[in-house]
């Protein structure tokens, strides 16, 4: 679903040769498998910058609930919540998540509905990937650039309600480094030591 323009989207169907390594530290030989590839042209504007676009996949569906699902008033269920260069987020109505990708040191923050908050605002001090959880949990944090070597500080502000002063957490997560560089680091599961709450 595109909103509010259109454009072509190429489908290629065929066998694809890649090699793991050349993205991952994965030592595995390069395999071949059959693979269903869709991709959209993003050219650039007359500036040379190209603007952000958005898309949703819904995949196995019916014509009928494809119909059935434009015709609601958030047919993905998903939100966009920012879309630059400094960030991509969306927010997830069905799970209550917020899924960003903080693409700069300096992107900003996010703000989105919260369960026990009218909102919730996360700011990060570095670039990386974040999930959270408006219902509570684990709040995973990762590095894909596996680059990182500073802890990673997350700011979360909930607004209150009515006159209620706002309630503001910082949280720090010391990421793997080394072999484990690029794993996430989760807010609760792992030990107190790589996260402290401020």
């Amino acid at each position: 679903m595109f909103t509010p323009s259109v454009t072509n989207v190429n489908v290629k169907v065929g066998e694809l040769t890649g090699n793991s390594f050349n993205i991952s530290t994965s030592r595995a030989s390069p395999g071949t498998e059959q693979v269903f590839a869709a991709y959209i042209e993003h050219t650039p504007l007359s500036n040379g910058s190209f603007a952000p676009i958005s898309y949703t996949v819904l995949p196995a569906i019916t014509q009928r609930a494809f119909n059935n699902r434009l015709s609601s008033t958030s047919p993905s269920g998903v939100q966009e919540l920012r879309n630059d260069a400094s960030i991509s987020a969306i927010f997830d109505s069905e799970t209550e998540k917020a899924h960003a990708v903080f693409w700069t040191e300096d992107a900003g923050s996010i703000t989105f509905p919260g369960s026990y908050f009218p909102s919730v605002t996360l700011t990060v001090n570095a670039p990386v990937v974040v999930i959270f959880s408006t219902l509570g949990g684990d709040i995973p944090v990762s590095d894909p650039s596996q680059t990182l070597e500073q802890p990673v500080r997350l700011n979360i502000v909930g607004t209150g309600l009515g006159d209620a002063p706002p309630t503001v957490i910082e949280m720090v997560f010391e990421l793997p480094m080394e072999g484990y560089g690029g794993d996430d680091e989760h807010s609760m599961r792992r030990t107190r030591r790589n996260m402290y709450l401020l």
